[in-house]
């Protein structure tokens, strides 16, 4: 009897440390992927910042040369 209470107790706590481990896992995930989406809004911006800079540079070495 004493024995089937220590592995149910056992299976129990395995159990709840498998939880725990999906839910850091799964918190991970989220993190992992929230940061991936704050990169890739950072490089369009920057991307978007750089091609305005290159037509900006473009505009006036063209009116400088008509100048």
């Amino acid at each position: 009897m004493a024995d089937t209470t220590l592995r149910a107790a056992e299976h129990k706590a395995f159990k709840e440390w498998h939880e725990a481990c999906d839910e850091r896992v799964k918190a991970e995930m989220r993190s992992k992927e929230a940061h991936e989406r704050w990169y890739a809004a950072y490089f369009a911006l920057t991307e978007d910042a750089r091609a305005n800079r290159r037509r900006e540079r473009g505009r006036r070495e063209t009116s400088e040369a008509t100048a």
